[in-house]
């Protein structure tokens, strides 16, 4: 119950905060009571992201700071007076009765998973350790680890008094809110071009979309940058509509809070600057002033994390700068990891070829899942826009002189925008990125696929696409949460659930009850770091410079030296299957054995999917190794100078 008051009261905080700014710039009452609540929780989420920024800093993730926060900005809820939320409706029909039944149990699903342990690999690697990290410090603290560590974070920081006050319950009940807050916003957008039975299906669609089921409960933020993503869209094209710079003012809120939580906000910017810009111009708007309302609003309410990056490291966005500008600490990152992430991406994010086929290829292949970088299976969009693609496209034309007249075309042009810049960055390629428009796309679609229906009475084909494409994501969405019902209706306790879900997980049972506070393990097991109740130190091949375990890594005086500045005191490793493999995670092997004292090993089952987690499995054996680094020698090497002192298991 705890959980759930504190998940409501950061609500009503958002809700307050978002309100009181819209009532401020007297925005309030130009737009419907729908929207007055889903705009005022979408501004609101990225207003109390920023203000925990600026606690964090101060080291203020204490009660004594984060519960009056949350209530003072709860109080702006006040200006949402509840006769300004009625908006009087016709009754529900039977097709309107059936979406809503629909979306209950697709709800229903989620709370299972929400009141279940986390278990996704990226959540547990940062999406909530690093607020876990930050509440256990008491204070906001720098990772420099690059695409997981030193990143926006704007987001995440909501993720701190929800699981500060609520627990881990908490956490992912909040996770979840925003999710269905993002369903919500979508739905207030479609109602502007859209009946009520088509903007339900929008919502229905959206929230059994496969990479929202997927991540929209876990700490993966794209389902949650819908909020951002949607808000921006919509108020860039009432600032073109109108010619009112307020509008202009809550887009670059918006849009500096996407860019304050994900890196692809920058591009995102970008998209909605030129088509405000451009939009303008063609209406005779005054487009260099909402221009400079715009930039002026994305700077304020997305810069923080960039000055973070270069206050730490002398890079905003770390470490695309690297070899550019001098780092102010140069042992986080070098040529080599500069060389090796740039490999990573290459093969690990990308499959295909940035060019014009490519552009135009993608979203179809995408969607038909044609690579595995792609993760259009767990993560994908689902089959409907490509269903009704050519009853849209046709309606597009039929209405073309309309097109410069249209509310969609702002709309339609970030969202063109935004993926263009996105496929031609080169970066990462997994469709699960474009999320955060895909509402956008949806809308736009079905809009414009209603003018063909309407003229030939053909609505036949686009609810047979709907009830196709629903039928087949509430199927996979059966199949994902059936893990979760599992565990909710079995019984079965917290150790359980994760045992069976997270390789590795009885090794940090048993870290957890014989270590302490006083040591630090080295880990590079992505999928465990969250668990750890005890300091631990996530070594990663690629995007960490600080302790070097890249796979051609070869300089065990290096590696000791690392561990030393890091205050390392145990090691967690995999034991190699051949005597011959000591490179790179392995360079622990050239240490002598008066440096590794083998604590314990534990027998690990891993597999490549929680859904289906019978197949593909392996056995693998891992080590915990204490780390002696008094006299320590490696197997060619003199003694390290200046011995670090013993550290002791506890019994």
């Amino acid at each position: 119950m705890t959980s759930v008051l504190v998940v409501i009261l950061e609500a009503i905080a958002c809700l307050g905060l978002g309100a009181a700014v819209l009532h401020m710039s007297r925005l309030l009452n130009l737009i419907e009571p729908i929207e007055r609540v889903t705009w005022s929780f979408a501004l609101g989420v990225g207003l109390l992201g920023w203000l925990l920024f600026v606690v964090g800093v101060f080291g203020g993730f204490h009660a004594a700071v984060l519960w009056p926060l949350l209530v003072l900005s709860a109080s702006g809820i006040a200006v949402l007076r509840p006769h300004t939320l009625y908006m009087p409706s016709r009754p529900l029909g039977i097709v309107e009765s059936a979406i809503l039944a629909a979306l209950a149990v697709s709800f229903a699903f989620d709370v299972l998973e929400a009141v279940s342990p986390p278990a996704d690999a990226d959540s547990m690697a940062y999406h909530f350790a690093l607020p876990r990290q930050f509440i256990a410090a008491g204070a906001l603290e720098f990772v420099p680890r690059a695409i997981d560590g030193a990143i926006p974070l704007l987001l995440h920081m909501t993720y701190v008094p929800a699981l500060a006050f609520g627990g881990e319950i908490g956490l992912t009940l909040w996770t979840m809110l925003l999710s269905w807050m993002g369903v919500a916003l979508s739905y207030s957008l479609a109602r502007r071009v859209l009946d009520r039975t088509w903007s339900l299906w929008v919502a229905l669609l959206l929230a059994t979309t496969p990479a929202i089921v997927y991540g929209g409960g876990s700490g993966q933020i794209e389902p949650k940058l819908i909020l951002f993503a949607v808000l921006a869209a919509l108020t860039l094209a009432e600032a073109i509509r109108s010619d009112d710079l307020r509008f202009s003012l809550i887009c670059g809120l918006a849009v500096g809070f996407f860019a304050a939580s994900k890196y692809t906000g920058l591009l995102f910017a970008l998209a909605c600057g030129l088509s405000l810009v451009l939009l303008s111009m063609h209406r005779r708007g005054r487009w260099f002033r909402h221009g400079a309302v715009l930039t002026a609003a994305t700077a304020i309410a997305g810069g923080e994390w960039y000055l973070w990056n270069w206050i730490n490291t002398g890079d905003p966005v770390f470490p695309l700068l690297f070899g550019t500008i001098a780092y102010r600490d140069p042992t986080i990152w070098d040529v080599a990891h500069q060389i090796g992430l740039s490999v990573y991406q290459a093969i690990g994010e990308r499959e295909v070829p940035v060019n014009l086929l490519w552009l135009i290829s993608y979203p179809f292949v995408a969607i038909l899942d044609g690579y595995p970088t792609f993760e259009s299976g767990r993560t994908g969009i689902g089959p409907f826009c490509l269903l009704i693609l050519p009853i849209a496209l046709y309606g597009a034309w039929r209405g073309r002189r309309h097109i410069a007249a249209s509310p969609l075309l702002a709309l339609v042009s970030v969202a063109v925008l935004f993926y263009v810049m996105w496929f031609g960055s080169g970066f990462s390629q997994r469709i699960r990125h474009l999320l955060p428009i895909y509402p956008i796309v949806l809308v736009g679609l079905i809009a414009t696929a209603r003018r063909w229906s309407d003229e030939r009475d053909g609505r036949v084909p686009l609810v047979a696409a709907a009830g196709l494409s629903i039928a087949i994501q509430i199927a996979g969405q059966t199949i994902f949460t059936r893990n979760f019902a599992e565990h909710v209706f079995s019984g079965e306790s917290r150790d359980e659930f994760l045992r069976r879900n997270i390789a590795g997980y009885d090794a940090v049972l048993w870290i957890n009850q014989h270590l302490g506070q006083q040591d630090r393990v080295l880990v590079s097991f992505r999928n465990l770091i969250y668990l750890f109740d005890v300091p631990v130190y996530y070594a990663h091949p690629v995007l960490d410079g600080r302790i070097d375990i890249r796979s051609d890594a070869v300089d065990p005086q290096r590696y000791l030296a690392d561990l030393r500045r890091q205050g390392i005191t145990h090691l967690l490793a995999t034991l190699p299957s051949s005597p011959s493999d000591a490179s790179g995670a392995h360079q622990w092997q050239a240490l002598t054995p008066d440096c590794l004292k083998s604590v314990r090993t534990f027998d690990v089952e891993s597999f490549q999917s929680r859904t289906l987690p019978t197949y593909i499995r392996n056995q693998e054996r891992w080590g915990l190794f204490e780390l002696n680094l008094s006299g320590c020698r490696t197997v060619t090497d003199e003694p390290l100078e200046q011995p670090a002192p013993e550290r002791k298991i506890k019994p």
